[in-house]
């Protein structure tokens, strides 16, 4: 068989000169800036370095992306000796310190719903000590969870039960009706005789 001949040209090399035509530089621009941002992005996450990338457009425009800020690096940068560099590092430790209350609130809610769900298994064990079944246990003593659960429970009791009677009818609807054809066929065969 041939080869299928490609459609498009792919990724090909580009010489590093001047592009031309004003469109295509444009373009070019934008995408290889992107391109900047997201390595600088990546140095910045990959390596914890602290970056600042300042482009300028051919029209003029100013482009930047810091990591954390590019004012502070700027001010680093220009100053030598960095005072906006503490602000950013007392920021820095404000987002942690947000970050570890949220986990905190997180944990202290998980650990309510533990409490709650303890509390619920000790009243369990308080019904099974005094010799209660699920379906036993008195419904003004449960909450909202416990009636679903019993809800849920009873529902699957039905069930099993509605499948049962159905199944005992069809065995006693199966078993009358062979019995019924097979004196029907005998008296067929009796009558014949």
């Amino acid at each position: 068989m041939a080869a299928a001949a490609k459609k498009t040209r792919g990724r090909q090399k580009i010489a590093m000169q001047r592009i031309e035509n004003d469109d295509d530089r444009m373009v070019t621009f934008s995408k290889r800036r992107s391109g900047l941002y997201k390595k600088a992005n990546e140095l910045a996450t990959l390596c914890g370095a602290h970056v600042a990338l300042l482009i300028f457009s051919q029209a003029g425009r100013a482009y930047s992306f810091g990591s954390p800020s590019i004012e502070p690096l700027a001010q680093r940068f220009l100053n030598r000796t960095g005072p906006a560099l503490p602000r950013f590092e007392e920021a820095r430790r404000r987002a942690k310190i947000d970050e570890l209350c949220q986990r905190h609130n997180e944990v202290v809610e998980q650990v309510d719903a533990l409490k709650a769900r303890q509390e619920d298994l000790r009243k369990v064990m308080t019904w099974r000590k005094a010799g209660l079944d699920w379906w036993e246990i008195p419904v003004g003593e449960m909450n909202r969870d416990q009636l679903r659960a019993s809800e849920f429970l009873f529902g699957e009791v039905a069930a099993a039960l509605d499948a049962k009677v159905k199944e005992n009818n069809n065995n006693n609807n199966f078993g009358s009706s062979s019995a019924a054809g097979s004196g029907a066929n005998l008296g067929g065969a009796g009558g014949s005789i």
